[in-house]
């Protein structure tokens, strides 16, 4: 089986993702690509599932974001890869499209209740 962990991150440079990758998964047969500035993918053959999963989970907890798949061939893990990446990435935007509606509601709300009184001169 063939693993795929694809990295993400705007400021985070390619070459520091490889080298976190590789210190990672160093005593695994492992293939590494790079797509442009942001973006790092890596290919890893029969490691279990649970690695790869501990991984994402780390990088998650980095603020990386990571997309991880599982297949027989480099392709299809690769789009099941960039298919979890794209719906963590969509499931962001709209959580905190979200929450700024809540934020703007909650503002709005609030300043109706809050008047000014005019201060009393002596």
């Amino acid at each position: 089986m063939i693993s795929s962990l694809i990295l993400y991150h705007p400021t985070i440079t390619s070459l520091t993702k490889c080298k976190i990758l590789r210190a990672m998964f160093y005593e695994e047969r492992f293939e590494i690509n790079v797509s442009g500035s942001n973006t790092v993918t890596i290919f890893v053959w029969d490691v279990p599932k649970e690695e790869i999963w501990q991984a994402a989970v780390q990088f998650e907890s980095s603020n990386i974001k990571v997309g991880y798949g599982f297949s027989e061939t480099k392709k299809t893990a690769a789009k099941k890869a960039w298919d979890t990446l794209f719906k963590r990435i969509a499931r962001e935007h709209i959580l905190n499209l979200s929450l700024e509606a809540s934020a703007d509601r909650i503002f709005e709300s609030s300043t109706d209740l809050y008047t000014p009184q005019p201060s009393v001169q002596r």
